[in-house]
């Protein structure tokens, strides 16, 4: 509930930096990619010092890349509530990838990339390191559940204007530390919002008041019901 009010607020989508995930797997660089790393550049003779290179690159992108995640499901998911609202209940926001895009109004913080989770092993056909922001896109199999899509964000804004910069000057970038916000267009996100079937009477009126206040919604019983 206490996001579900922060976004209206504030109109900004919450990104959280990977590094500061809880999974310690998240876009690890694993003894798959480590070989994938070695393949591309086994026929240079100063193949090891350009496979450390890559291999930072790759560790200090977790540092870089914020994420925003959701649910890609047709209906509801009861372990879905049970893990991410739990007794205190919650309310979904239902949306579509095309409106989910769309809604995020233009800002100078770096690239964003939009795609599906993949669950399991990774297979080395399907990693394209070509494309670094594909190691965020992996998870075990035990999330599967979690059918996530991600909105990621590479941040490489800084102080000089790109113009203005040498060939092959080198640029530090400072991201954020915890998060980046992005502005959203409310009522262009929001389709629909559906209340957790184990919200108490206080949490539907809580979602009752902050949508007349904030998303000019005059709530149904088919949201205050879920």
């Amino acid at each position: 509930m206490d996001k579900f009010e922060d976004l209206l607020k504030t109109s900004e989508l919450y990104l959280r930096r990977v590094d500061k995930f809880l999974d310690e797997y998240e876009a690890k660089l694993d003894d798959v990619t480590s070989n994938r790393i070695s393949y591309l550049f086994h026929e240079f003779p100063n193949y090891t010092e350009m496979q450390g290179q890559l291999r930072n690159i790759l560790t200090s992108l977790k540092t870089a890349s914020f994420v925003n995640c959701w649910h890609l499901n047709d209906s509801e998911h009861l372990k879905m509530w049970k893990e991410y609202c739990g007794e205190s209940g919650g309310v979904v926001i239902k949306t579509s990838v095309h409106c989910l895009i769309d809604s995020i109004l233009l800002h100078d913080f770096g690239p964003m990339h939009f795609r599906p989770v993949a669950y399991g092993k990774r297979d080395l056909t399907e990693l394209d390191l070509r494309f670094p922001l594909e190691l965020l896109n992996f998870k075990e199999e035990q999330f599967r559940f979690e059918n996530e899509f991600r909105v990621t964000l590479l941040y490489i804004k800084n102080d000089r204007n790109l113009d203005e910069l040498e060939e092959f000057e080198e640029v530090i970038i400072n991201p954020p530390n915890e998060a980046v916000r992005l502005k959203v267009n409310l009522q262009q996100l929001i389709q629909e919002l559906v209340i957790s079937p184990f919200a108490s009477n206080d949490c539907r009126q809580r979602i009752h008041n902050l949508c007349l206040k904030y998303l000019d919604l005059m709530p149904t019983d088919s949201i205050l019901q879920a």
